[in-house]
């Protein structure tokens, strides 16, 4: 794991955070600019099933936003049809979550680290916000596009070392990625918000491994434990069984 944690810094950053992410991070589209071939919400929700789809008006409610201009869906109506026979099948557990992109700095300041106000990012005495540090600037404040993002949470290669990984997932082809370590916790936190129920099992305590490094060189990783949303970074040779990986479906359009 990377890092110590400073308190003073600790302040100093999440001071300088802003509130809302700017509006160009915000895909608006009018209501009837829905590219042909691509999928409507009401064909996701139907296709996938409600319990999979994490709407843009539910993620704004749950972070405290308000979205008013309609939100297309990058993927195809195919794309959402193979996926959801892949879930029938049990082979992965995609869902398909809007993003805000938020980086992980905003996100903590958003959520803080009350452990009884659930979820929060877990502080712990051991360097729990060490990516506050100036080293790790570069990836800990990048934003994300914002939209609707295809996520197999069904944890894959466990015990295998960064590179193994790689190639398994280099074998499913092109249109597949780790996902980006903040839109994985913007998704597992707004789910959680949402519905309630943890992505990750409280007792199976993994953690995604993504393809962002730390300043270091390690990956970084994102697992929600008990205490709430953890950040760490591992090297590539770690094959602990606990690092495994979430999978994103790159967008269509």
């Amino acid at each position: 794991m990377d890092g110590q944690r400073d308190p003073e810094r600790m302040a100093t950053v999440l001071q300088g955070i802003v509130d809302e992410p700017d509006p160009e991070f915000i895909t608006k589209t009018k209501k009837d600019d829905n590219p042909k071939g691509l999928a409507t919400l009401d064909m996701a929700i139907k296709t996938l099933g409600y319990q999979k789809v994490i709407t843009a008006d539910a993620e704004a409610k749950t972070w405290g936003k308000v979205i008013v201009a309609h939100v297309s869906i990058r993927y195809t109506e195919a794309t959402l049809l193979q996926a959801a026979q892949e879930n029938k099948s049990g082979q992965a557990d995609w869902r398909l979550i809007f993003v805000s992109g938020y980086s992980l700095r905003e996100q903590l300041k958003i959520l803080g680290t009350n452990e009884k106000k659930q979820p929060c990012f877990y502080k712990g005495l051991d360097g729990g916000m060490w990516f506050l540090d100036s080293k790790e600037d570069g990836w800990s404040t990048r934003r994300n596009q914002a939209g609707y993002y295809l996520i197999d949470f069904r944890p894959h290669w466990d015990g295998m070392d960064h590179d193994k990984q790689g190639a398994r997932l280099k074998k499913m082809g092109p249109k597949f990625e780790r996902v980006d370590p903040a839109v994985f916790s913007s998704a597992v936190l707004t789910d959680f918000k949402v519905s309630g129920v943890r992505l990750i099992n409280y007792h199976e305590h993994w953690y995604h491994w993504s393809e962002v490094m730390s300043s270091s060189g390690n990956f970084i990783t994102v697992g929600l434990v008990p205490e709430g949303l953890r950040i760490n970074a591992y090297p590539v040779y770690n094959g602990a069984s606990q690092l495994r990986v979430c999978i994103f479906w790159k967008f269509d359009a």
